[in-house]
């Protein structure tokens, strides 16, 4: 085979990963949402905000008047609910067009798995920030900043975890409370998989990272009625929403116990899971409006800064 032909074919197999194609999704279509994320990259770097000091936030989190792998752990717990906001709220939009997840075993986790371009890039380079920074300007031990650094990645960790967790509690409870009829279908065709096929509503996917890593192809779900994959996704829907009402109930009464000292979580984490409110927010604005959603977001901010000023 002529290089040039194998090249050709290399970069054809990971243009139509699952991984790739959502990548570009979120560049083709929700912009608003990818905003956030450059606020956090910005922030991290130092772009942003740099005069108030958001990065020092961030790279060296204090709580309760310390710096430790505590104050550390809280600021990975919130880039973790950050992730999982990212996840469900992507997950809603971008389900018409990946289809077969509906069909997988825990799609969410499958989706968080495939989705993990944008977070890890984040991950790696907070890291990196963060480890310059500790070493640099605040004059700290190796073993001080594997503490900091180990207590971030454990608070992501457990979040992550228990995120996930909930998601396939609710995977089992949807598979539990599925019709006979939808269930003896998902089992009929459960060794069916596309050939390059495409519709009107899916995009072109040749294969994609099982939960374990390992590379699949997608189920062919063109047997399916459009009723069964809707009422599956509405389900998984349902326990995305209910996730993310929870995070805003939890929001709400830190506030209110917020004279508390223990309460007084570290500004990055603040910040953090503030971040991950207004994502649910515009997922809304996109999810109703489609491709309108960044010119209304620009309007209402236009609207918003003649009221403070008048």
């Amino acid at each position: 085979m002529p290089a040039k032909k194998r090249i050709y074919n290399i970069a054809a197999v990971v243009w139509y990963s699952l991984p790739v194609q959502l990548l570009l999704l979120h560049f083709k279509r929700y912009q608003l949402l990818l905003f956030i994320w450059g606020l956090l990259f910005a922030t991290v770097n130092g772009s942003f905000m740099h005069r108030f000091g958001a990065h020092i936030l961030f790279l060296y989190p204090e709580y309760l008047g310390h710096v430790n792998a505590l104050s550390s752990a809280m600021v990975g717990v919130s880039v973790a609910v950050f992730v999982l906001s990212w996840n469900i709220t992507t997950f809603i939009l971008h389900a018409r067009q990946i289809r077969f997840l509906a069909t997988a075993t825990q799609p969410f986790l499958k989706y968080c798995v495939n989705n993990a371009i944008l977070p890890i890039a984040f991950l790696v380079f907070y890291i990196v920030k963060c480890i310059q920074h500790l070493y640099m300007q605040e004059l700290l031990s190796a073993i001080k900043i594997s503490w900091l650094i180990g207590g971030f990645l454990i608070g992501f960790i457990i979040a992550i975890t228990i995120g996930l967790s909930y998601f396939f509690g609710a995977d089992v409870t949807i598979y539990r409370n599925m019709p006979v009829t939808i269930k003896d279908e998902l089992l009929r065709f459960k060794n069916r998989y596309t050939k390059n096929k495409t519709n009107n509503k899916s995009i072109r996917i040749d294969w994609y990272l099982s939960a374990t890593l390992k590379l699949r192809k997608p189920r062919d779900v063109s047997h399916y009625t459009t009723d069964v994959i809707d009422r599956i996704l509405k389900q998984h829907h349902l326990a995305a929403v209910f996730s993310l009402l929870f995070a805003f109930v939890f929001l709400i009464i830190s506030g209110y116990f917020l004279d508390n000292k223990y309460f007084q979580l570290p500004a990055a984490a603040s910040i953090t899971v503030f971040f991950s409110i207004i994502i649910a927010a515009e997922s809304a604005f996109s999810y109703f409006l489609k491709q309108w959603s960044l010119l209304f977001a620009l309007i209402v901010f236009i609207i918003i800064n003649l009221f403070y000023q008048q």
